[in-house]
């Protein structure tokens, strides 16, 4: 079917210079895409309007269980795209962003000021850029879909509020470690108070790496 679209040689040439540009750093199967829909669509679907908390969260967990260290992140909202992009990197994940053209504070498509086409573009490029991750997690949009559309058989993509694919076996020993299970960093003071053996560097790295940590936290028996 994605012969039925042919991108020009001109966008396919770009896309792969800032593949390497912005994605070079980790093999494509270690970077997570996310695509973040908010301004005009809050009302299409329930996780369209989770918080910010909310989607660190899960973002956080689907690496984990995905294994991916790295989150390629694309967004329609400028504001919240900046401010989940600091929360994952204070949370030890490696982060990635295009500088696609938006408006500020409202939908980009209705902004009669924006150039159009760049921001059509723009988003064309996101597209590919993430079709070429190691997985999806997204919220509902036809962006996500465009995604999934240009991305190689058996690519795997999900939902906000999906549950994160079963932990690797290597991935639950990050329990059992002194580390903190949310950014790796060494002798972290809090102690989950459930496991008693996962620690924490902080109150927010705890909340942030829940989603994931909770898959491995089983009730300390005496």
């Amino acid at each position: 079917m994605r012969s039925w679209i042919q991108v020009r040689p001109r966008l396919l040439q770009k896309q792969e210079r800032l593949r390497e540009e912005i994605l070079g750093a980790l093999p494509s199967s270690e970077w997570l895409a996310v695509h973040v829909r908010r301004t005009d669509k809050l009302e299409q679907c329930r996780s369209n309007r989770w918080t910010r908390g909310d989607l660190v969260s899960q973002i956080v967990g689907f690496c984990k269980s995905l294994g991916c260290k790295g989150v390629f992140l694309c967004s329609d909202d400028s504001a919240m795209k900046k401010d989940i992009l600091s929360d994952l990197s204070h949370a030890g994940l490696r982060t990635a962003a295009y500088n696609a053209l938006l408006s500020e504070g409202g939908p980009s498509h209705k902004d009669e000021g924006l150039d159009r086409r760049q921001n059509a573009e723009d988003v064309l490029l996101e597209v590919l850029l993430m079709s070429g991750c190691g997985a999806l997690l997204s919220t509902y949009s036809n962006v996500s879909v465009a995604a999934i559309y240009f991305a190689e058989p058996g690519f795997r993509f999900f939902m906000f509020g999906d549950s994160p694919p079963g932990l690797p076996e290597s991935r639950t020993s990050s329990c059992l470690q002194g580390r903190c299970a949310g950014c790796g960093s060494e002798q972290p003071p809090l102690r989950c108070s459930r496991c008693r053996g996962a620690f924490f560097c902080s109150r927010d790295c705890q909340r942030l790496a829940w989603p994931s940590h909770r898959l491995c936290c089983q009730p300390a028996t005496v």
